[in-house]
């Protein structure tokens, strides 16, 4: 269906939509819920088999956060139930091919609560995950014309993004695609909130233990740096900077590259293959890459004494940097110097680690494990054009409602 003609069969809905009770919405999130356990074995096999993810994984950090983030707002609705909604009309989403269903349900849930309609453009790689959520909101009886699927490449998102019928955009991404557009974008006046998948950062305090950031190091390789969520500058002190290159040298060598089985507990199927003039340019810039045969033994690049100031820092390549400053506060500075994070991960005792994670603007600081849920040992900030948060306060995000 042409876009221009599907948006206009939003009419009706968009005057409908919003008048429904938040008794009709708690039935209606209740029979979602159902209909994604009813398709538990197909999400979980279906995302392992197309991106090339450990189905373990995907079962962990797919299906069962997807279940919690839609249980969390029934929860609080139930909790809440005098909620109003003033909503902004038509949201649009754009969810990067990493992860789909679970990107789809991040934005879709609170959308739909506080009364959008909502437009979905997927890309031609994740079809399966929009095929899934469509086929889910059938089931549960959506009604009609509230909820519209489409499939292109970036320009089509381009077009959603700039057309005057979209009030809130929703990104999943690569940081060049914004820095490339984003000069005309803040002339719209929409309501956008980003999440990007290169440059998520690790802070690893002097404190932390070889365990620690052994454990930690596998958020580097899961996806080979495309997940959104992934780890792709590593910070350390000075002094400390041997004993973590050492450890990421070790890492490196324990892990079979070869096995990408999807059932697999360790890695993904490579996305990207580094090309050699990026070799080349690297040294110019005076880095040393740690394991310069990553080509050939099917490994990601990992570098080091690679400026903080280089653009490599931000540039989407396939590249993990271990970076050394003097002091941990210094790790801040940098990490807040990439521009649209999503997320980092910090390493280290758990009282020093909250004080570094609540001075980094990105939207999930986990401490000592990769995408935690575990409240005490996270924190959510709403920062960096990122509505994430705590779930009432993302129901009264200026993203779904005036």
């Amino acid at each position: 269906m042409d876009v221009i003609q599907g948006l206009s069969h939003f009419k009706s809905s968009l005057v409908s939509f919003p008048k429904v009770t938040v008794e009709q919405k708690i039935e209606w999130l209740e029979r979602i819920n159902d209909e994604i356990q009813k398709r538990q074995q197909r999400i979980v096999q279906s995302e392992a088999l197309y991106q090339g993810l450990p189905e373990s994984f995907v079962m962990e950090h797919v299906f069962q956060w997807s279940q919690r983030h839609l249980q969390s707002y029934l929860e609080e609705i139930k909790k809440n139930p005098q909620l109003q909604f003033r909503p902004v009309g038509l949201v649009c989403l754009l969810p990067s091919w990493q992860m789909g269903f679970r990107q789809i349900t991040e934005s879709i849930i609170p959308a739909l609560l506080t009364g959008n309609c909502v437009v979905v453009k997927s890309d031609p790689q994740s079809r399966v995950s929009a095929q899934i959520w469509k086929d889910i909101l059938i089931s549960a009886q959506t009604p009609e014309n509230v909820v519209q699927f489409f499939e292109g490449d970036h320009q089509l998102g381009l077009f959603m993004m700039k057309h005057p019928s979209f009030k809130t955009i929703c990104f999943s991404g690569t940081t060049d695609f914004i820095e490339k557009n984003w000069p005309a974008l803040p002339l719209l006046r929409k309501n956008f909130s980003f999440s990007l998948s290169t440059k998520n950062s690790m802070a690893i305090l002097p404190e932390a233990t070889d365990e620690t950031i052994l454990a930690g190091l596998m958020s580097c390789w899961i996806g080979w740096g495309e997940l959104r969520s992934n780890m792709h500058r590593i910070f350390c002190t000075e002094k400390d900077f041997e004993r973590v290159k050492n450890l990421v040298d070790k890492k490196l060598t324990q892990i079979n590259w070869s096995d990408h089985h999807p059932e697999s507990s360790l890695v993904g199927v490579p996305l990207i293959h580094p090309e050699s003039k990026w070799k080349d340019s690297l040294r110019d810039e005076g880095s040393t890459i740690l394991n310069p045969k990553f080509d050939q033994e099917n490994q990601p690049m990992v570098c080091f004494n690679l400026s903080n100031c280089s653009p490599w820092q931000q540039d989407p390549a396939p590249l993990i940097s271990i970076n050394s400053v003097k002091y941990v506060h210094e790790m801040a500075k940098w990490i807040n110097n990439g521009y649209l994070s999503h997320s980092a991960l910090v390493l280290g005792p758990e009282e020093k680690a909250m004080a570094l994670a609540a001075k980094l603007e990105v939207s999930w600081s986990w401490m000592n494990e990769w995408l935690q849920t575990t409240d005490s040992r996270m924190i959510v900030h709403g920062q960096k054009l990122s509505y994430k948060g705590d779930v009432l306060n993302d129901l009264k995000s200026k993203l779904w409602q005036y």
